[in-house]
């Protein structure tokens, strides 16, 4: 007698075994039921019987082999295929080294590159400073050349006046009592 039967409680699981049990003992029970209802070994079986039997269970063999023949011909389709990829794959890692080799060369002239352009800058930034001076020395030029020029033109004027005085009648009156030489006579 079961648990469920005697009124205990019983988990899903436990009364799910005991069903199967109970299902497979009632399957033996028929099963040697069925053997001894079964004609004995002795019985021999027409020529026609046979044959049907033999042709029926060959059809049978052969649509299964025709059906395993098939599903083989798919896996070895498969196969092939996994083995072209395969083979594919192996070629493109042999050049992965390359590949490797060129990325690592390339990061070093990226690096180089941004080096080199810093470099640029700060020199670009060199020249600019230094025709900002270059334009500041200019202009000073400028001035320079325009405090020259009104020097002179100062100087002229000077000597203009000098030259005027020097030919005066009081200079020579004043050279001749102190008895100097005037600057143009020698």
């Amino acid at each position: 007698m079961t648990a469920a039967q005697e009124g205990k409680p019983v988990s899903f699981q436990q009364s799910n075994l005991v069903d199967r049990l109970n299902s497979a003992t009632e399957y033996d029970a028929l099963s040697q039921s069925a053997a001894s209802a079964a004609p004995s070994r002795g019985t021999v079986l027409s020529g026609e019987a046979r044959t049907a039997i033999t042709s029926e269970n060959l059809d049978k063999l052969i649509s299964q082999l025709n059906l395993s023949t098939d599903r083989l011909q798919g896996a070895m389709h498969r196969i092939g295929f996994l083995e072209s990829q395969i083979e594919s794959m192996e070629s493109q890692l042999a050049f992965m080294p390359d590949f490797r080799a060129k990325a690592a060369r390339c990061i070093v002239l990226e690096k180089e590159n941004q080096e080199l352009k810093a470099v640029i800058e700060h020199r670009n930034k060199q020249l600019v400073k230094r025709e900002q001076l270059l334009d500041e020395r200019n202009q000073q030029i400028a001035i320079l050349e325009k405090i020259i020029g009104a020097y002179k033109k100062h100087l002229n004027m000077v000597e203009k006046d000098l030259n005027k005085l020097e030919g005066s009648a009081w200079m020579r009156f004043c050279a001749w009592f102190s008895g100097s030489k005037l600057p143009n006579q020698k």
